[in-house]
């Protein structure tokens, strides 16, 4: 019993490890999209008024 209860220990803190790092994938990806829409913007006013 000690031991399945040990292993469950164990696998919870994998899958918790996983999503942890599965949010910090997703808060990146939400970082760079962030990032590209600020320079897409940015490009797109230069274009539409120049000197911006």
């Amino acid at each position: 019993m000690k031991e399945e209860l040990a292993e469950l220990k164990e696998t919870i803190s994998e899958v918790n490890q996983a999503f942890r790092a599965t949010r910090q994938d997703v808060s990146d990806g939400q970082d760079r999209q962030a990032q590209l829409d600020d320079t897409l913007m940015e490009s797109l006013a230069e274009l539409l008024i120049p000197g911006t």
